[in-house]
């Protein structure tokens, strides 16, 4: 697959593949010495799977350009997950596309030069060689492209995972009969905390992108049974204040979305599973008559006292 309307190298003649094959083992190891001299964050030790993905993509590429070169029918769709799995590395690795770019930038500066250097000394004719610029250059914004792609892909897999884990946590708050032990272990594995009190809203499940921008990162906001859920947690070092008092940022959002919601005042809300106090009450209120379309408020507002 190329993104390509037009692919340089079909330019080429067919036997500047066999002129700059003889150069590829070591213009591969002059590539990854001067990505790891000019790219801080691949200034490290080829080992492990990150060295194994640099050097691959590194030798796929240079084979790959040569095999293009010499028949441009061949494609690339063969070699592109190579570069698809190097973005989706580097996002797993917590790391912007920065590092790949700029090696990515490196490698083609370096491979212009040898393979320049390499065609006049074959006396390729000047228009020759500036169609094998064009192509290097081309070639390597299409890797470039297909490891944006999955990078792409690898934030969007994250997200995924994140919003089920997230939507475990408010399952598992909102059940009914409640029970701890599920609330503890989805709760790490969401990578949330479980606070000493909390503030639960119910809304339209279309307003929750909007509610959530106004809340901060720590705050649950899934869509449950068909109905918006958010869990608001309390100030740091504060007593869980009143639910409204939590949920208040969120309030211009559900005004202009759902004019008829209504929002009581409604007791402090402790959270069951929270190390405070051997006996803790929490009650759940009807925030709105939003809330009352979720499945597990749908019988009655209801208190529970949990040891």
């Amino acid at each position: 697959m190329s993104t390509l309307q037009h692919e340089p190298w079909r330019a080429l003649p067919r036997d500047v593949a066999r002129v700059i094959a003889p150069d590829l083992p070591s213009l591969r190891d002059e590539i990854l010495e001067v990505i790891a001299a000019e790219v801080p964050d691949y200034a490290r030790p080829l080992e492990g799977a990150f060295g194994r993905g640099i050097r691959l993509g590194v030798e796929e590429a240079l084979r790959q350009f040569a095999d293009l070169v010499a028949d441009p029918e061949r494609g690339r769709a063969q070699s592109r997950e190579v570069y698809l799995a190097l973005g989706r590395g580097e996002m797993r690795e917590g790391r912007s596309l920065d590092a790949l770019q700029a090696a990515y930038r490196v490698g083609a500066r370096v491979a212009w030069r040898r393979l320049a250097e390499t065609g006049l000394r074959a006396g390729l004719a000047p228009e020759v060689l500036c169609a094998l610029a064009d192509a290097i250059f081309a070639y390597i914004d299409e890797l470039s492209s297909d490891s944006v792609e999955g990078y792409a892909q690898a934030q969007q897999a994250a997200a995924g995972e994140r919003e089920r884990r997230r939507r475990r946590v408010v399952a598992a708050l909102l059940a009914d009969p409640f029970e701890h032990g599920a609330l503890r272990q989805a709760a790490p594995d969401a990578g949330w905390m479980i606070p000493r009190g909390l503030a639960v809203l119910a809304c339209a499940p279309a307003d929750l992108d909007r509610i959530a921008r106004r809340l901060t990162p720590d705050a649950l906001a899934v869509a449950l049974e068909d109905v918006g859920c958010v869990v608001v947690k309390p100030p740091a070092g504060n007593e869980p204040p009143r639910s409204a008092r939590h949920a208040r940022p969120a309030m211009p959002a559900l005004r202009g979305s759902a004019p008829a919601a209504r929002w009581p005042r409604s007791e402090p809300v402790r959270c069951p599973g929270a190390s405070a106090p051997s006996r803790t009450t929490w009650r759940r209120s009807r925030c709105s008559r939003h809330a009352s379309r979720c499945a597990s408020w749908r019988r009655r507002g209801w208190r529970r006292s949990s040891r």
